[in-house]
Order: structure tokens, then sequence, then C-alpha cells
């Protein structure tokens, strides 16, 4: 047993405790190759040609909202990112897919006006808890992030 001192400066035996050798990080990853001079593509932690090349979402660069509106022939969005080019009136608009949960979308709107978001037409999927027929505007010149964090359901956060 080892001799420890007390708080009151006296000793007390103290069971014995098991030596903790110092821990060196000798088990590296990809991360710390510094002799290849770079990232190799591949299976590690970081794979910087998944960001290169988008993160590996999709993405639609000319979307054209539905002009007259309305939530049964909206232009539905079929990709993780989505910028809409062209809204000529107010509330021409898009649908979401159906919210089955761990799905992300991006939406930028550079049309010429507002624009209405609406929940998949085949469902009674909530955006912020407003109903599907309802659905939400969304401005000129602006972007909002979607996530559905569970079957049904859309939330949305919009740029200022």
């Amino acid at each position: 047993m080892a001799i420890k001192p007390n708080d009151e400066g006296a000793s007390k035996e103290a069971p014995d405790m098991p030596t903790i050798a110092p821990r060196i990080f000798s088990e590296r990853g990809p991360q710390d190759n510094v002799s290849g001079g770079g990232y190799s593509a591949g299976n590690q932690l970081f794979d910087p040609s998944v960001a290169a090349l988008g993160g590996g979402r999709s993405y639609a660069g000319t979307i054209t909202a539905r002009a007259g509106g309305g939530r049964p022939n909206a232009t539905k969005l079929t990709a993780a990112i989505n910028r809409i080019s062209v809204c000529a009136t107010a509330a021409d608009s898009v649908a979401l897919p159906p919210a089955v949960g761990g799905q992300a979308i991006y939406l930028i709107n550079n049309g010429a006006a507002a624009c209405q978001i609406f929940a998949d037409p085949s469902t009674s999927d909530t955006i912020n808890g407003v109903v599907a027929a309802t659905g939400v505007s969304l401005g000129i010149g602006k972007a909002c992030s979607l996530a559905s964090p569970a079957p049904g359901i859309w939330f949305w956060v919009l740029t200022a």
C-alpha cells in the first residue's frame, strides 16, 4: 500500500492504484500522415474529395417555380441543394419531397418574386407546424435550410 498525505497533513494508507502510463498518440489516422504530401481520397476520417465534389449532395441550379402557385401542381424538388432561378409572380410554387426523417434540403430563391413552399402534395406533412396545404413563403433573394427530423415533419431556418 502507498502512503499518501490526508487533508490535515498526516499520512494514511491508501489502496494500491494501478499505474497508468502517459498516453502518446501512437494510434494516428490518415489525417496525421505528413510524409505523403497531402490527403488521399478514400475511406478515412475526412475525405476531401467528397467535400470538393459537393459533399455528395445532389443539386439543381435552374428550377422554375410553378406559375400560378398552388400545392397540387407545385414543381417538385428532387435535389438536396436547390436554386429557384425563375419565380415570375408572387406565390409561384415548389413542393418538398415526402418527409421521411433524416433529410436536409437547402433552397435559394433567385427569382423575381416570393415563392411558396409546400409539403409534398401526396402527404399531410407540416412545415414548422403549418399545415401542408398552406405552405410557407420564401422571399426574393432569401435562402432556407429545411430538415426532416421525423416522418411527416419539416422544419426550416430562414436567412435574414
